[in-house]
Parts: C-alpha cells; sequence; structure tokens
C-alpha cells in the first residue's frame, strides 16, 4: 500500500470525521472504499458504452430495402 496526501475541503473532511467514527473505522478505510466504489462505476459505466456502440455498431450493417 502506498501513502498519498489530499485536500479536502472542510465540509468534506468534517463528514469524513464524523463517519469514520460513526463507523469505527479509519478516514483512510473510507476513502479507499469510496475509490474502488467509484472505479467500479466508471469501469462499468466503460463496459456498458462499449457494449452499446458494439451494438450499434451491428445494426447499422443490416438495411432493409423496400420493395414496390
Amino acid at each position: 500500500m502506498k501513502r498519498t496526501q489530499i485536500q479536502l475541503h472542510d465540509e468534506q473532511l468534517k463528514w469524513l470525521k464524523h463517519e469514520a467514527l460513526e463507523k469505527g473505522v479509519s478516514m483512510s478505510h473510507l476513502i479507499r472504499k469510496s475509490v474502488d466504489r467509484y472505479r467500479l462505476q466508471v469501469e462499468s459505466h466503460r463496459q456498458f458504452s462499449l457494449q452499446k456502440e458494439n451494438a450499434l455498431n451491428v445494426v447499422g450493417r443490416f438495411s432493409s430495402k423496400r420493395l414496390k
């Protein structure tokens, strides 16, 4: 595990300290969990976007011509 330094707004720090105290965990733990959840959300969104793009590409290959 690597050590890093972040800057938080006063309200963010106040909330984070309160949550950590209430849950009985460290602020670092909450930050790591938050980063993990955010990462999953971003990766999920990327995967969905790729699937959507692939589906649109497949649909675009087919066209029906009307017979008159």
